[in-house]
């Protein structure tokens, strides 16, 4: 494995995000699952590495797919078993409900606003519902994770691995990116830059940085040796990126820039961060 930063490449994210940083509780917490006894569950850990917490102990079912809603104070995923319904939860695992069932409902997301999620049914499309599991709709054909903008528009990648965005009524759909290989966008907390992975220019999945419109992709991350950074998200002040190293199945804090890469927590995948306010 190895990270190469250039100069230039440094200057150039030390100029753009410098407007992007906002202060944020120093206690967040990371949110991710991990395989127990045969059986994905739901932890959280500081974002230093101490902290770890188990918050789910179920037995024979898959707890997944995590995600923090935008005051810090619930947490929803994905259970599976015969199908995967959508659950949420207090952020100290207490007062779990379900909230879909009967299909295979993946990576849901808050809105900002917390009364949306957005979220994946798969082979199906990308859906949004309330906050309570009603009113559930269909906006487009997309299968992957996807990410809210502060003014409630999402942004989704398609099977074909372009970026979109689009409002949360499936209307006004903008196309970001034209190459393919792009997927799982995370939009930055000032709303101006997204994290994604990018496969098309290396054989190695990287992580990668461009503005909203598409414009100045810059790469984060240089693995080789059939190495893969995946499912990028961002620390609530856009200083750093989280993601799972999917080769050594574990995740990883490294800066924007692409510098000082740590070890997160291992054995886990599917990472969010908080964005709890002060």
């Amino acid at each position: 494995m190895r990270i190469l930063i250039k100069p230039l490449r440094y200057l150039l994210l030390l100029i753009v995000f410098c407007s992007c940083m906002r202060s944020y509780d120093e206690s967040l917490k990371v949110v991710f699952s991990r395989n127990v006894a045969g059986n994905n569950q739901i932890f959280t850990i500081n974002t230093d590495g101490s902290g770890e917490k188990q918050l789910t102990f179920t037995s024979g079912v898959n707890s997944s797919s995590p995600s923090w809603s935008a005051d810090g104070s619930r947490i929803i995923f994905t259970r599976a078993s015969a199908v995967s319904s959508i659950w949420v939860m207090d952020d100290d695992g207490s007062n779990q409900k379900q909230l879909t069932d009967g299909y295979f409902d993946l990576h849901p997301t808050w809105s900002p606003d917390g009364k949306k999620i957005v979220f994946i049914r798969q082979t199906v499309g990308t859906f949004t519902m309330n906050s309570d599991g009603s009113g559930i709709k269909q906006i487009a054909a997309g299968e992957y994770r996807c990410s809210w903008l502060p003014d409630g528009r999402i942004i989704y990648s398609n099977p074909s691995g372009n970026i979109y965005s689009i409002k949360s009524d499936g209307t006004d759909v903008i196309q970001i990116t034209t190459v393919t290989h792009d997927w799982y966008p995370s939009i930055s907390p000032c709303g101006k830059y997204i994290a994604y992975q990018d496969g098309i220019a290396d054989p190695n999945f990287q992580v990668y940085i461009m503005n909203i419109d598409g414009t100045n992709r810059i790469q984060v991350t240089s693995f080789a040796d059939n190495n893969e950074g995946i499912c990028p998200v961002w620390t609530p002040d856009g200083e750093k990126l989280v993601f799972y190293y999917e080769t050594v199945i574990s995740i990883y804090i490294i800066n924007r820039d692409g510098t000082d890469m740590k070890l997160l927590a291992a054995a886990a995948e599917s990472p969010c961060v908080q964005g709890k306010p002060r």
